[in-house]
């Protein structure tokens, strides 16, 4: 799950406050690092537009899944 997240971030990172990714990447690095995050998204006021992003992106992961092991979703 953690790299999933780590992954995630980083993507939004790059497409929406590239500026701001070595700060993102060290969060990983201690525990804590979802609520930092969001309180980078805060100041920023990228809040919704991340939390658009992680559905998108938590759809496709999931749609992938259900490819690779043979299910049909609904």
């Amino acid at each position: 799950m953690l790299s999933y997240l780590r992954d995630t971030t980083l993507a939004f990172i790059e497409q929406e406050l590239p500026d701001d990714h070595n700060a993102v990447a060290g969060y990983f690095r201690r525990p804590g690092v979802y609520g930092r995050f969001k309180d980078l998204l805060h100041r920023r006021g990228k809040l919704q537009s991340w939390y658009e992003f992680e559905e998108q992106a938590t759809e496709k992961a999931l749609l992938a899944w259900c490819e690779e092991n043979g299910i049909q979703p609904v």
